[in-house]
């Protein structure tokens, strides 16, 4: 799963061929990597200076305990995070849950390990998309899909509590070519939510329940692109059929 992307609603869309997807059947999945999570206000990451060993540095930095002479380490927040919970294993659920949406449509559904086929994601910042590149392409599917998601807890004033912000997307691309036939980004954000804290030691005090809100809030995504999917794929039939018939 990709870091957190702070991008904004009225981001471009890329140009997309959507009725490629009225000839997909078969869907190659990639491999999700462990998740990610971020902690961030309107001037930059927040980390904590902690102590050399993480695990240590988790007791002393959470309560305010630093020694900063014996140690200069700073902690990002996922550093917190996995040193308390481990790997919490969001990103295989979340794909799971992607794949479980894709056979109730009727795909089937498959694996891929870009790095395996080499290939890879690259973000393109005139599009806030990501592009999947690679030297040639796959022939064991008929598209790719690929998920990123970002989850932060972000306050954008110094005034203001700490929520939860979701940002990233799934991306469908032909496997032959690479090339984008479906998009759809995930966004979540909420000032005002059960899941705000006033401060960022507040999150990491209350790390397990914070945690568990940021992936739900990433999990009741999955609907709208669900349905966002299905919407596309039968557009792209019905065009099809309609060009068909008035060729005929």
């Amino acid at each position: 799963m990709a870091t957190l992307i702070l991008a904004s609603c009225a981001a471009p869309q890329p140009k997309l061929d959507s009725s490629k997807l009225a000839t997909v059947r078969t869907i190659a999945v990639a491999v999700p990597h462990r998740a990610h999570y971020s902690a961030a206000s309107s001037s930059g990451p927040i980390v904590i200076p902690g102590a050399g060993v993480i695990a240590a540095a988790v007791g002393a930095a959470v309560s305010g305990g630093i020694n900063a002479s014996t140690d200069k380490k700073a902690l990002t927040f996922d550093e917190v995070v996995s040193a308390k919970l481990g790997d919490t294993h969001f990103s295989r659920r979340f794909v799971d849950a992607v794949e479980a949406e894709l056979r109730v449509q009727g795909y089937t559904v498959s694996e891929i390990d870009l790095s395996q086929e080499g290939l890879k994601t690259e973000f393109d910042r005139n599009t806030w998309s990501f592009k999947l590149t690679g030297p040639q392409g796959y022939k064991a599917a008929d598209a790719i899909l690929v998920a990123n998601v970002g989850e932060a807890y972000f306050a954008p004033g110094p005034l203001n509590s700490f929520t939860r912000q979701i940002n990233g997307g799934i991306d469908i691309y032909k496997a032959d070519t690479l090339e984008p036939i479906f998009t759809k980004r995930l966004s979540f954000l909420k000032f005002t939510d059960p899941y705000s804290y006033a401060t960022y030691q507040g999150i990491v005090d209350d790390l397990p329940h914070a945690i568990q809100g940021l992936d739900d809030a990433a999990m009741s995504l999955i609907p709208g692109f669900s349905a966002s999917l299905s919407a596309t794929r039968k557009n792209a039939i019905a065009s099809g059929t309609q060009t068909e018939t008035r060729a005929q």
